[in-house]
């Protein structure tokens, strides 16, 4: 069933047969509807290249799509003065942006390095750490944690992570959801889990720290 309304047409001529675009017109356009619904997940593939990762600018392509979708979503929330056809009322019509924060989210990252020589590798294994974009009006930009370096891989070639994914995600659900930092945890009956036994790599998960990239 495809949502369909006044509010969710081609805000961007230019981005055609782009399925995570569609997606996002019709979260722009529940958005518009005001029936307090607070989040919302698309979701777009292709991304699991373990060989041939840029053969035919495969890669570059597919980011592409996530900025060309991102970007004419964003255009949308930002439009103010929209006028409905006649019937339609209920619809929030003027500029949504400073309501809303779009979030990246991947569960691995890739290596840094082709996982093996040749016209069929040339491709790149699951990686532990993932850069992730937070996009707002209310959004504090910029790098949040330590720029990576290329001299400073890890046993895998993956870059080392800044953030734990708990506080990631936690800094969204406290400062963007209002939950209370004191459900989010770690611990039992909390959101997150502590796992205070290190890793293969050192590291333990004991407590939750929110990030700037959200104020309180």
């Amino acid at each position: 069933l495809v949502y369909s309304s006044p509010l969710n047409q081609e805000t961007n001529p230019g981005v055609v047969n782009n399925g995570l675009a569609e997606d996002l017109r019709h979260v722009a356009a529940i958005i518009r509807s005001n029936v307090g619904a607070r989040f919302f997940h698309v979701a777009t593939g292709g991304f699991d290249t373990h060989s041939n990762q840029e053969d035919g600018l495969y890669h570059s392509y597919l980011l592409n799509r996530v900025s060309e979708a991102i970007g004419a979503f964003w255009g949308d929330m930002k439009q103010s003065g929209i006028t409905l056809p006649g019937g339609y009322t209920g619809y929030e019509t003027d500029e949504m942006a400073s309501r809303v924060i779009i979030v990246t989210l991947s569960e691995f990252g890739r290596t840094n390095r082709q996982n093996a020589a040749g016209a069929n590798a040339a491709g790149t294994d699951h990686g532990r750490s993932s850069p992730q974009f937070v996009i707002g009006t209310t959004v504090q930009g910029g790098v949040h944690g330590t720029y990576p370096s290329l001299e400073d891989l890890e046993d895998n070639n993956d870059l080392p992570m800044s953030f734990d994914f708990r506080d990631f995600y936690g800094t969204i659900l406290e400062r963007w959801l209002n939950v209370s930092a004191s459900d989010i945890g770690p611990g039992i009956g909390k959101l997150f889990a502590s796992t205070p036994v290190p890793d293969e790599y050192g590291d333990t998960y004991t407590a939750y720290t929110p990030i700037p990239f959200l104020l309180p």
